[in-house]
């Protein structure tokens, strides 16, 4: 993961948090993806806690500091992920894609030709290569 900094980590990771708290539910498959992160990216609670509460948490302001195209591939395949995770994309969850889809102009993932599982399982191997 040497295209990936900790702090990137720590930026996709509150995205995905983000993401989950857009439609106004928090279902368990979204925690359990969340909570698979954390632990795969070898991330502290405490730390993300911390981060959480220095930084200004607008998703598009704080992916305009990740400091490579595999981060940003990685958070826009990251928010792809928690939208699909409760099987239904809201609307709102489908606009803050297409936005930072536009803002990160790393490519485009089709939320409707993707799954769950192909994204699960492709979030997760890159989280965990050191």
């Amino acid at each position: 993961m040497k295209d990936i900094t900790y702090k990137d980590l720590l930026i996709i990771i509150e995205g995905a948090f983000q993401m989950a708290r857009q439609d106004l539910k928090i279902v368990e498959a979204e925690k359990g993806l969340l909570n698979k992160m954390v632990e795969a990216a070898g991330i502290e609670a405490k730390e993300l806690k911390d981060f959480q509460d220095s930084s200004s948490l607008d998703v598009k302001e704080l992916s305009s500091q990740l400091t490579s195209e595999k981060a940003k591939k990685l958070l826009l395949l990251t928010l792809v992920a928690v939208a699909l995770a409760d099987q239904t994309v809201d609307k709102s969850e489908k606009e803050m894609v297409d936005s930072l889809t536009k803002e990160l102009n790393v490519g485009q993932i089709d939320i409707g030709k993707i799954s769950y599982e192909n994204c699960e399982k492709m979030i997760l191997k890159l989280l965990s290569e050191k």
